[in-house]
């Protein structure tokens, strides 16, 4: 099993890369006020296809306008150009325009006093009034933190690897679901507790090293899944509870990142974060409820410890390919 783990990784790692220039998937505008008396700052960065980047535009605030044309650094994988404001406060209506379908733009507002202002704009909102009272704060980052966890590939395997080592594990339905129970309940409260320090500034890592443990985490269920089933127990097979809080410690740091590049509004910063967090916790109960009815589906025609080697493929495979990837980035 191990062999077919590291021939799987080996070859996803020596395979050719995609071509640089691709469509454009995401892009981060931030606007720095300007201390007393200088100007504001934007910057726009979007990967991508360069002759697209280039097209879409930023409408500022009318009391905001650009002091010339911006500086604009074009690469292989994006463009990101970056102009003075005639302002130093960021107030009024900013847009994109010619935004391709399927672009997310996080506008992150950098206030002089250290406030943080955050919005996500797209070709269906494509605008934002700056400086305006934080209307809807908990329906938002709700939604965001719903977003982030079913939209976040690494996040929802490691969470199929728990669902499937506590399916292998219990004998019966009862303990199956208190032992699922446990272990879901566990890694809620550790990754709460280090995206509510990180979020508030109390703990900071970095976060290429963290992304990389994460898929180290996963690896481990996967190993643990497609070991021996004949032996002794593991201790990982015991205390699945345990092992599920310390590695949401990891993951809860990897949530925060995703937070912090929206930002938390100053105003409402406990409501932003408690909405994140339990939309965090609802697309994780939606998505351990259609991996239950899968199985149960499944384990009608397929044995246990086939349906366990079969996870411990499909989450192994792509977290070794992660962690080697994010491991080259540390170097």
């Amino acid at each position: 099993m191990r062999r077919a783990f590291a021939l799987a990784a080996l070859a996803l790692a020596l395979a050719p890369a995609p071509a640089a220039a691709h469509p454009i998937g995401f892009g981060l505008l931030t606007l720095r006020e300007g201390d007393e008396g200088e100007g504001a700052e934007a910057e726009l960065r979007l990967s991508g296809a360069p002759e697209e980047a280039l097209g879409v535009r930023v409408r500022f605030p009318p009391a905001c306008a650009p002091d010339g044309e911006p500086s604009v650094r074009v690469a292989p994988t994006g463009v990101d150009r970056r102009w003075r404001l005639g302002c130093a406060r960021l107030e009024g209506p900013i847009a994109l325009e010619r935004l391709p379908a399927g672009l997310e733009v996080q506008l992150v507002v950098l206030r002089r006093g250290g406030e943080r202002e955050g919005a996500r704009l797209d070709a269906r909102a494509p605008s934002h009034d700056l400086g305006a009272p934080p209307a809807g704060v908990f329906a938002a980052y709700l939604g965001l933190g719903v977003e982030h966890i079913l939209f976040g590939p690494d996040h929802l395997l490691f969470v199929l690897g728990l669902v499937l080592l506590v399916w292998r594990t219990a004998r019966t339905p009862r303990r199956r679901a208190r032992d699922l129970l446990a272990a879901v309940t566990a890694f809620t409260l550790g990754h709460s507790l280090t995206l509510g320090l990180a979020a508030l500034g109390l703990l900071a890592l970095p976060i290429a090293a963290v992304e990389a443990c994460i898929a180290l985490s996963i690896l481990a269920l996967a190993v643990e899944l497609g070991g021996s089933w004949e032996d002794a127990p593991t201790w990982t097979r015991r205390r699945p509870g345990l092992v599920a809080a310390a590695f949401g410690l990891l993951h809860g740091l990897g949530f925060a990142s995703a937070l912090e590049a929206v930002g938390l509004p100053r105003g409402a910063l406990l409501e932003a974060l408690l909405a994140f967090n339990l939309g965090v916790e609802l697309g994780q109960l939606a998505f351990v409820g259609a991996a239950l009815l899968a199985l149960g589906l499944l384990a009608r025609r397929v044995p246990a410890a086939r349906l366990a080697r079969l996870g411990a493929y499909a989450i192994g495979v792509p977290a070794a390919y992660w962690l080697l990837t994010r491991l080259a980035t540390l170097g």
